[in-house]
C-alpha cells in the first residue's frame, strides 16, 4: 500500500468523522429547539394522552389558574369546657367532641345555630357522607380541608348522635393572593410523581386550605388541590394532596 492512498484512507476517515460531529451538534440544537418551541400545553397534552393509555380515567380539569396565599391559623384550644345538657363533652387534640345521651331529630340548621361560632361554619356537600354531615370554616373563599377547621355532625339515619368541631380562631394573610397551578397541573405533577397507579379514576379535584407541614409548624396554611382518586388496584379511594402555589406533592390523607 503506497503512502498516497494511505493519506486518501486518514482523509476520508477524517471527513467521516467531522461528518458524525456535525450531524450530533446539529441534532442536539435541533433537539432543543424542539423543546423550546413545544408549549406548556402541549406538554400536557402528551402527558394526558400517556395517562390515557395507561387507563388512568381523567374526567375534564380546569387550565385556569386560581388565587390563593400563605396564611397563619390560631387554632382555638377550647379551654375552657363547655357545658351543653344531656350530652357528654370531651377535648382531645383540639377537637371538641360532643356525644349526646340520645340521639336527636333536630334540624342540622338549628343544631349549627347551637354550636360555638356555628355561623362561621358552611356545608360542604363533598365532604358530607352518609353518616357525617361537614361544615367547613373558609379562609380566602376556600374550604378548610382539614379537621381542624370543620365542624362534622355524626348521625344515625335520620337522627344525629353527636358532633365534633375543630375550630380557627383567627387567620393571618403573609402575602398578597398569587396565581396557583390548575386543577389539570395538579393531576400531572402527581402522575409524575409516581402516585397514580394504572387504570386509576380522578373522581374530583378541588381547591382548599389545608396545613402544609404539621410536623414543623401547624399553623402555616396555604392553598391545596385536593384530589379523589378511586384506586382500582387496591379497591380504595385516595385523598392526595398538591401545593397549588408551588406544584409539590403533600403528604397523603389516607
Amino acid at each position: 500500500m503506497n503512502f498516497r492512498r494511505i493519506q486518501r484512507i486518514f482523509l476520508c476517515g477524517f471527513i467521516i468523522v467531522d461528518l458524525l460531529i456535525v450531524g450530533v451538534f446539529f441534532q442536539g440544537i435541533f433537539r432543543r429547539w424542539h423543546q423550546a418551541s413545544v408549549t406548556p400545553e402541549q406538554a400536557q397534552a402528551v402527558t394526558l394522552r400517556e395517562m390515557r393509555a395507561h387507563g388512568i380515567k381523567v374526567p375534564h380539569l380546569s387550565t385556569q389558574p386560581q388565587k390563593g396565599s400563605y396564611v397563619t391559623v390560631q387554632a382555638d384550644e377550647f379551654n375552657t369546657m363547655p357545658t351543653i345538657k344531656r350530652a357528654s363533652v370531651s377535648i382531645v387534640d383540639q377537637q371538641l367532641n360532643v356525644t349526646y345521651d340520645q340521639p336527636v331529630k333536630r334540624s342540622l340548621a338549628t343544631l349549627k345555630h347551637q354550636v360555638l361560632a356555628g355561623n362561621q361554619y358552611h356545608y360542604d356537600q363533598k365532604l358530607s357522607t352518609n353518616n357525617r354531615d361537614v361544615f367547613t370554616q373558609l379562609i380566602n373563599g376556600q374550604p378548610v380541608l382539614t379537621s381542624a377547621g370543620q365542624l362534622q355532625f355524626h348521625r344515625n339515619q335520620a337522627s344525629v348522635t353527636g358532633y365534633s368541631q375543630g375550630h380557627l380562631l383567627k387567620v393571618t394573610q403573609l402575602q398578597q393572593a398569587a396565581p396557583t397551578i390548575s386543577q389539570q397541573q395538579a393531576v400531572i405533577n402527581l402522575y409524575r410523581h409516581n402516585d397514580l397507579n394504572d387504570n386509576a379514576q380522578i373522581k374530583d379535584v378541588r381547591l382548599g386550605y389545608a396545613p402544609l407541614n404539621a410536623i414543623d409548624d401547624p399553623t402555616l396554611y396555604g392553598p391545596v388541590w385536593q384530589v379523589k382518586v378511586w384506586d382500582k388496584t387496591a379497591n380504595h379511594l385516595q385523598t392526595l394532596m398538591v401545593s397549588a402555589l408551588t406544584g409539590t406533592i403533600l403528604q397523603n390523607d389516607d
